[in-house]
């Protein structure tokens, strides 16, 4: 086996980690960490998978070696760990020393700034993009557009960004429905993209029903949330649990607990998020007891307790009367 042929194994490899680490003995043991390619694909699966400790070991041991591939990665790699301040050093390296820059690299300084929310280092960073085109590029166009709406810089704006991107993605009308979802001025637009982006050939998935179901709570508009529901069952989304936890928490912002606690007994899968929502939707309704009763039940399945886990049971045990309860808790 060589080089090339054990870089198209591990590329071949990217969702199973377990096997990808026992190639990477492999390679070390088998002197094949020499090759460049085999260390890019090594260094691309961690970071496309978000092992940041993993992708770290294996740039900074490549030495002189690396070349634009492995910058690009450890990048993206820690763009998806919002170290900011990282990504921007590691790119202004990068442009220093002449190496190419791919459109992964641009989102993950994007991503960088919103992190830091640093707006004006944004619109700085957009006039690169102008000037090298690359503001025209679907996934570059998300960054900018997740930026602008993040850090202060109008939804105006992002309907420019959007408006200049040449071929729109299911992604990046996301990522503007997300953006005018986050606006509590703009709800009825969130919901009028979402349906344009329908009218135009794009199918909803699970980060797009997240997004308007987020928008349709803020509205408290539980007839358009029953429509959005229907729409998800119709739709036949793969990753339901986090889709169905916004509907639980819709329904409960909105005061229709029966709907909400139907959903949640139906759902196959539960995790904290869903019983949070459920726990928070009885506490801040004065439902007390149903509240302690489902934080009993995350006690005896062992489900990881939050901040607002602890914030409902305690705002439930007052409307219930159980001060003692909620010292001991």
């Amino acid at each position: 086996m060589d080089g090339f042929t054990l870089s198209a194994v591990i590329t071949a490899c990217l969702n199973d980690l377990f096997f990808i680490r026992q190639l990477h003995c492999f390679v070390v043991f088998g002197g094949f960490d020499s090759y460049a390619s085999v260390n890019n694909a090594l260094l691309s699966c961690y970071s496309k998978e978000g092992f940041l400790e993993e992708a770290k070991r294996v740039f900074y041991g490549m030495g002189e070696g690396k070349d634009e591939v492995s910058w690009n990665s450890i990048i993206v790699a820690y763009g998806q760990h919002k170290d900011g301040v990282k990504v921007l050093a590691l790119f202004q390296e990068m442009v220093w020393r002449g190496l190419v820059v791919d459109m992964f690299t641009l989102a993950s300084v994007l991503t960088a700034l919103t992190s830091l929310e640093d707006l004006l280092g944004g619109l700085q960073f957009h006039d690169i993009l102008i000037k090298t085109g690359f503001h025209q590029n679907a996934h570059v166009g998300s960054g900018l557009i997740d930026l602008y709406s993040k850090c202060g810089g109008g939804m105006s704006d992002c309907g420019k960004v959007f408006e200049e991107v040449s071929g729109p993605d299911l992604v990046l009308w996301n990522t503007m429905i997300l953006g005018y979802s986050l606006n509590e001025e703009l709800y009825e637009e969130a919901l009028e993209c979402f349906q344009e982006m329908q009218r135009v050939g794009y199918r909803p998935d699970d980060c797009s029903f997240v997004n308007i179901i987020s928008a349709c709570s803020n509205l408290s508009s539980p007839s358009l949330g029953r429509q959005i529901h229907a729409l998800t069952i119709k739709s036949e989304i793969p990753n339901q649990i986090q889709v169905n936890n916004a509907l639980v928490a819709m329904y409960s912002k909105c005061g229709n607990l029966q709907d909400a606690r139907r959903l949640f007994d139906r759902m196959l899968e539960r995790n904290t998020v869903s019983l949070n929502s459920m726990t928070a939707g009885y506490a801040q309704h004065g439902i007390g007891m149903e509240s302690l009763l489902l934080f009993e039940q995350m006690l005896e399945q062992n489900i990881s307790l939050t901040s607002i886990t602890f914030i409902s049971v305690l705002l439930a045990c007052a409307h219930a009367g159980k001060l003692e309860e909620g010292q001991i808790e």
